[in-house]
C-alpha cells in the first residue's frame, strides 16, 4: 500500500509538471502569435494583442516575456511614454535588455542626456546581444546632442558590422551633409550598395539634399519629385522630408508660389497625419515668403470638421490675416480654435499666441483662461516656460490696472489733492495696493475718503 501511494505521488508530480509544460507551451505559442505583426511592421497590432495576454493569469516569468516584448512594440509604436511606465513595473530587473529599452524610449521622447549613459553601459557589455544596436543607439542619441564629430566616430565604427553597414553610412551621410561637408557625403553615398528599394529610395533622397548643399536647387527638386511621383515603398519620413525639401528648394529659387502646391495637396488629403503640425508649420513658412498669400486653402479647412487639420487651420489662418493687417480677423480664428477645445500639445503655440493679443488688448481673465488651456496640453518644457513667464505677466499687469482703477476711484479734486497726500489720500493708496491683487475696490473705504474731502472743503473757501 505505501509502495502504491509512492507511485500515485509520483504520477501526480509528473501530471503537475506536465500540466505546467503545456501550459508555458501555451502562453509560448500565443507569446509568438501576439508579436508576428512587430515583425511585419505594425507594431501597434502587436501591442494590442500583448496587452490582452497581460490580462490573463501568468506566472512571473511569463508576466516578464510579454512585458518586455510589450515594450519593445510600444517604443516601435511611438508610445515610449507608455513604455517607460512598464519598465517601472517591478517585475522587470535591471537587467541589461531592460536598459536597452529604457534608451529606447527615452531616446525616442528626445531625452538624449537620459539615454547616452544607458546606451554606453550596454556597450561595455561583450555578451550584450544588444551591444551594437546600442553603438546604434548611442551615435544617434550624440547626433541628437549636436555632437557631430562623436556621432561620426560611432558610425563609422559600424562600416565593419555587415548588418549594420548600410545604415551606418546612410546615417554618416547625413550628418556629413548636415556639416555641408559634400565631398565627404558623395564618396560615402557613391560607395553604399543599397538592395531593398525602400533604402535605395533613402539614398535617392540624400542625393537631393546633396545637390541642396551644392546649391542646385532646381536638380534637388527634381530628385524629390522623383521619390514623390513613384510612391510606393516610401517611408513616410522620407514622403515628409521630400516634400519639405521641395519647400527648401523653392524658398531658395525665391518661387515659394510653386512651392506651396504639393503641401497643400498632401494636407488635403492626409487631415489627420501624426506630422501635420510640422506640415503646416513649413507651409506657413512659404505662406510668409509670398507677397500676396491665399487664403482660399486655410479657409476650407477652417470650416471641415476633419481634425486636427481644421484646428490647424484656424491657427495658421490667424496668423496669415496677423500679416495682413486684420487683426479683427485673426482673433475670430484664433477664438474659433479656443472654442474647439484643441487636445494636440502641438496647438499650445496657438494659444500662446492667442493669449498674447487677448492681454495686448487687456482682457486679463480670457488670457489667463486661455493659457491654462495651453498648459493642461502638456506642451514641451521650453513652450511650458513661456505659458508660464506670459501667465505672471498677465497677473502682474491686472494689478497693476487694478491698481490705477482703484486709484483713481480715491484720488480727490484737484484742489484739496496737496492736502491729501500725506492723509486721506495716502491711506486710500494703501488700501488700493492691499486689494490691488484680488482686483477690487474696497468701496467703504472709499465712502470715508470721500467723507474727509468734505470735511476738508471748508478750509479751501
Amino acid at each position: 500500500m505505501r509502495r502504491i501511494g509512492h507511485i500515485g505521488l509520483i504520477g501526480l508530480i509528473v501530471l503537475i509538471g506536465l500540466i505546467g509544460q503545456v501550459s508555458r507551451a501555451g502562453t509560448s505559442a500565443e507569446l509568438a502569435k501576439a508579436t508576428a505583426p512587430l515583425a511585419e511592421g505594425v507594431p501597434e497590432v502587436a501591442a494590442a494583442h500583448l496587452q490582452v495576454l497581460l490580462k490573463n493569469s501568468l506566472s512571473d516569468n511569463d508576466r516578464r516575456a510579454i512585458v518586455g516584448k510589450l515594450v519593445e512594440a510600444l517604443i516601435a509604436a511611438h508610445q515610449a511614454t507608455d513604455a517607460l511606465k512598464l519598465l517601472d513595473d517591478a517585475l522587470l530587473p535591471a537587467t541589461p535588455s531592460a536598459k536597452f529599452w529604457r534608451a529606447q524610449a527615452l531616446s525616442s521622447l528626445g531625452r538624449w542626456a537620459e539615454a547616452l549613459p544607458l546606451y554606453r553601459d550596454v556597450t561595455l557589455d561583450q555578451s550584450s546581444p544588444f551591444r551594437i544596436e546600442a553603438i546604434f543607439g548611442e551615435a544617434e542619441t550624440l547626433r541628437g546632442l549636436d555632437r557631430r564629430d562623436e556621432a561620426l566616430e560611432k558610425f563609422t565604427e559600424l562600416f565593419r558590422e555587415p548588418r549594420w553597414e548600410l545604415r551606418a553610412q546612410l546615417r554618416a551621410s547625413e550628418l556629413y551633409l548636415d556639416k555641408s561637408d559634400a565631398s565627404h557625403a558623395r564618396r560615402l553615398l557613391d560607395k553604399m550598395q543599397p538592395q531593398s528599394t525602400a533604402d535605395k529610395k533613402e539614398r535617392r533622397f540624400l542625393r537631393g539634399r546633396l545637390e541642396m548643399v551644392l546649391h542646385r536647387p532646381d536638380r534637388a527638386i527634381a530628385t524629390f519629385e522623383s521619390l514623390l511621383k513613384r510612391p510606393t515603398h516610401t517611408s513616410h519620413a522620407i514622403v515628409l522630408a521630400a516634400l519639405f525639401g521641395i519647400a527648401d528648394a523653392h524658398l531658395e529659387l525665391k518661387t515659394p508660389e510653386a512651392g506651396d502646391d504639393l503641401l497643400e495637396d498632401f494636407i488635403e488629403h492626409h487631415p489627420q497625419d501624426i506630422d501635420l503640425a510640422r506640415i503646416f508649420a513649413k507651409l506657413d513658412e512659404l505662406y510668409r515668403a509670398e507677397r500676396k498669400a491665399s487664403r482660399a486653402e486655410l479657409e476650407h479647412w477652417a470650416r471641415d470638421p476633419a481634425q486636427p487639420r481644421r484646428a490647424l487651420a484656424q491657427w495658421y489662418l490667424a496668423r496669415l490675416e496677423l500679416r495682413m493687417g486684420h487683426r479683427e480677423r485673426a482673433l475670430e480664428s484664433f477664438a474659433a480654435l479656443w472654442r474647439n477645445r484643441p487636445s494636440s500639445a502641438a496647438l499650445a503655440p496657438g494659444l500662446l499666441e492667442f493669449a498674447e493679443l487677448e492681454l495686448e488688448d487687456g482682457h486679463f481673465d480670457k488670457a489667463l483662461a486661455i493659457l491654462e488651456e495651453a498648459r493642461a496640453l502638456r506642451p514641451e518644457s521650453a513652450l511650458l516656460e513661456r505659458v508660464d513667464l506670459l501667465a505672471a505677466q498677465t497677473h502682474y499687469r491686472r494689478r497693476q490696472h487694478a491698481l490705477r482703477l482703484c486709484q483713481r476711484r480715491y484720488r480727490p479734486p484737484w484742489p484739496y489733492r496737496d492736502h491729501l497726500d500725506q492723509g486721506a489720500g495716502g491711506g486710500a493708496a494703501r488700501r488700493c495696493r492691499s486689494h490691488s491683487g484680488a482686483g477690487r475696490v474696497v468701496l467703504a473705504a472709499a465712502g470715508r475718503a470721500r467723507a474727509r474731502r468734505r470735511d476738508l472743503a471748508p478750509a479751501h473757501q
